[in-house]
């Protein structure tokens, strides 16, 4: 089995999308934070909500994936948490603005797509902009959070 295919119940009644779960997680095996900074991207949507929750969970994994097929393994290290997540961030914001995040196994498709609204977009370049200025600034990355 090298894939899967996913129902996009919520997007659309008649298309689907290919999982590749088990290479996705061979990308992600063994590269240290990287499934952490996952995870603190996922809450920070959560924690922010609005805008931000049209950022799906897999559209931010994919946006870290191409990160970790650039950067060396021992750039993921634990150590190096912070970094990688607020990189992880200023990737996001700049597919955002480029209005182009590309899927890992099909570089012709843009998962940005799915987003039908403009300002969704422009709303989210605003909050993820306004987060990575006040960290630049502050150096805390506990405010990232509030």
């Amino acid at each position: 089995r090298n894939f899967m295919a996913i129902s996009l119940h919520r997007a659309d009644h008649n298309k689907f999308e290919l999982d590749f779960h088990d290479v996705e997680r061979q990308i992600l095996y063994n590269r240290g934070c990287v499934k952490k900074v996952i995870k603190l991207m996922k809450y920070l949507r959560d924690l922010k909500g609005g805008p931000m929750l049209k950022l799906w969970s897999h559209l931010l994994k994919t946006s870290v994936m191409h990160q970790v097929l650039r950067k060396p393994k021992s750039y993921w290290n634990y150590e190096n948490l912070v970094t990688c997540f607020m990189d992880s961030l200023r990737n996001l914001l700049d597919g955002l603005k480029r209005k182009s995040i590309t899927d890992v196994f099909f570089q012709d498709v843009n998962l940005l797509d799915r987003i039908k609204k403009n300002q969704v977009i422009q709303d989210n370049i605003g909050q993820l902009d306004r987060i990575i200025k006040r960290y630049d600034r502050d150096g805390d990355v506990m405010g990232v959070f509030k």
